[in-house]
């Protein structure tokens, strides 16, 4: 460890000191383990950006055949599993009790969609305000199963990304331009994110590079200040951030925002493909607008594996991990890293044991679209309770959500969560705490969630039930003071496919983001099979809009038509 780590360390241990004799709230003084520094902490510095030239063009450009087989590959060599669990001796030594019987009314039923032609509308209906399709113009080849929708939408521009092209609207999504991803970086592979930030009028877009024979990639972050138009663009290499992280490679991208940092978590994998460490960067938003160079701050752990942040952070950024890397394993670790301290605090929960694997199976074991899926956590929200009995004026929740195979008391792939209170950092009472996805006669994956202005939650997902053959749909969820306090949660359909994936390969996420400068309303990417046999390398990107009627307004003066 390095001085300057040491001396970190020693200071972050002080504070803590300082500040439970000050006084210090509840949620710092709780938990089994306690808040605790950081296994490792540092500064990097970014060198200043250079300009990346974009030339948008109304059909995508199309891939060489080399191309399109190189990138195919490399999609099986990223988002690459951690340290294998010994589950038999920790079930016998912990006493774990997998999968515990879900709550009464807490099964998630389907609820016919409000579209945004079907009037009148009551305030509290459900409603896709815009529904697009955009997978006409993109060759076939360059429409990964995985596909890994990502966006950011501010006002009118919206710009998505995909496996393997990046689409910019300036119209609120209803026609589409593209640029070939691969073009202005030769090592592009996939995992790409889009953010966009409110208060700067900033997109930021990530893509992750492929590792080269001595086991060492980078990930280019890129800036535009002109609705995705132009950017300037950063690389970062392992040993940018620490001089010794050599032959190392990042994989599993996550990247949220708090008030004036961009947080960016990241697994990294060596040069045989072992996990190493997680990490997470953060990066100063008011630099990374005026394309200067900077220094960041950045953590690392080699007792959790993959890091999530939430949507929604303001001054404060919390992030988790459900994945410890040894026994118990029914554990979730949650991070807190205050805007104004280079020091992190964390607390660990026991958490009710799912069945651990990744052995999703949705219908039949050809055409599995859960097929790629593990149980790491997928997606983290700061919200609020806002049914009549639990509403604590404003009191916020930190809930994380991730897929789990079928097992114990679920027939079933679900979608689990958890959920605890930012003020005391303990678990939500009752079912709220453990916010579920579930049915016996669906099967749920790869969940998406952000809060809006009123704390109310966006819910995306993926779903399919037997009477269609499993084939993968796309739908919405809305938890708010219309709902009664879930789970059960009400599923809104969006769009379906009419085949499954013959790789069995799909994910590895989607996207959802609260609409801005709206705030009330919520955009979504996601991704389905437009054609009618099963295929590969095949799927399709959409794009959609939801929220109220009552907000249907707030949305609609902004996206452009």
């Amino acid at each position: 460890m390095s001085l300057f780590s040491r001396r970190l360390r020693a200071m972050s241990l002080a504070l803590i000191v300082m500040v439970v004799l000050a006084g210090m709230p509840l949620y710092a003084q709780r938990s089994q383990e306690g808040f605790v520094s950081t296994e490792n902490a540092g500064t990097a510095v970014a060198a200043a950006p250079f300009e990346e030239v974009a030339e948008w063009s109304d059909k995508m450009p199309e891939l060489s055949s080399e191309q399109q087989a190189q990138l195919d590959f490399n999609i099986d060599r990223v988002n690459l599993p951690g340290p294998a669990r010994d589950l038999d001796s920790a079930e016998a030594s912990d006493g774990l009790q997998l999968d515990v019987a879900p709550a009464a009314d807490s099964e998630t039923t389907l609820a016919e969609a409000a579209n945004a032609d079907k009037a009148p509308l009551a305030p509290g209906d459900a409603q896709l305000y815009r529904n697009v399709a955009f997978g006409g113009t993109i060759p076939s080849g360059n429409k990964s199963n995985v596909l890994e929708p990502s966006l950011g939408v501010g006002g009118k521009y919206a710009f998505y990304s995909g496996n393997w092209f990046a689409a910019r609207s300036v119209n609120g999504g209803s026609t589409w331009s593209y640029i070939n991803a691969y073009t202005n970086m030769s090592d592009f592979c996939c995992d790409q994110i889009v953010q966009y930030d409110k208060a700067r009028d900033m997109f930021l877009w990530l893509r992750q590079g492929v590792a080269n024979g001595s086991g060492v990639n980078r990930f280019r972050l890129s800036v535009s200040t002109n609705g995705a138009a132009s950017f300037c663009a950063y690389d970062f290499y392992p040993t940018n951030t620490n001089a010794g992280w050599t032959n190392q490679w990042w994989d599993y991208p996550h990247i949220q925002l708090g008030a004036d940092y961009a947080y960016i978590a990241y697994n990294m994998f060596n040069a045989n493909s072992s996990w190493t460490r997680t990490v997470m960067l953060r990066l100063p938003l008011d630099a990374l607008r005026s394309c200067s160079g900077f220094s960041y701050n950045y953590l690392s752990s080699t007792s959790w594996f993959t890091f999530v942040p939430v949507q929604g952070a303001d001054h404060v950024m919390y992030f988790a991990s459900n994945n410890p890397t040894s026994s118990p394993y029914n554990r979730i670790s949650i991070w807190r890293w205050p805007e104004n301290s280079t020091s992190t605090y964390q607390v660990i929960n026991s958490v009710a044991a799912w069945t651990y694997g990744s052995s999703h199976q949705c219908g039949s074991s050809s055409g599995n679209w859960m097929g790629r899926s593990s149980d790491r956590l997928l997606a983290g929200a700061r919200y609020e309770l806002h049914h009549a009995n639990l509403n604590v004026n404003g009191r916020k929740i930190l809930g994380w959500w991730w897929n789990v195979q079928q097992g114990g008391n679920f027939t079933q792939p679900y979608i689990d969560g958890y959920a605890v209170y930012e003020d005391t950092m303990t678990q939500v009472s009752g079912s709220q705490g453990r916010p579920y996805i579930w049915s016996s006669s669906y099967c749920y994956g790869y969940p998406s969630v952000a809060a809006n202005a009123r704390g109310d939650l966006g819910i995306v997902m993926d779903y399919a039930q037997s009477s269609d053959s499993w084939k993968s749909r796309v739908g919405y969820i809305i938890a708010d003071d219309f709902t009664n306090a879930p789970p059960g949660f009400s599923l809104h359909g969006v769009i379906s496919s009419s085949a499954r994936p013959s790789d069995n390969k799909w994910g590895d996420y989607n996207t959802v983001r609260v609409f801005q400068p709206g705030q009330n309303n919520w955009v979504a990417g996601a991704h389905y099979i437009p054609g009618s046999t099963n295929c590969s390398v095949c799927s399709a990107p959409v794009y959609f809009a939801f929220g109220r009627s009552r907000d249907y307004y707030n949305w609609s003066r902004w996206a452009g038509y």
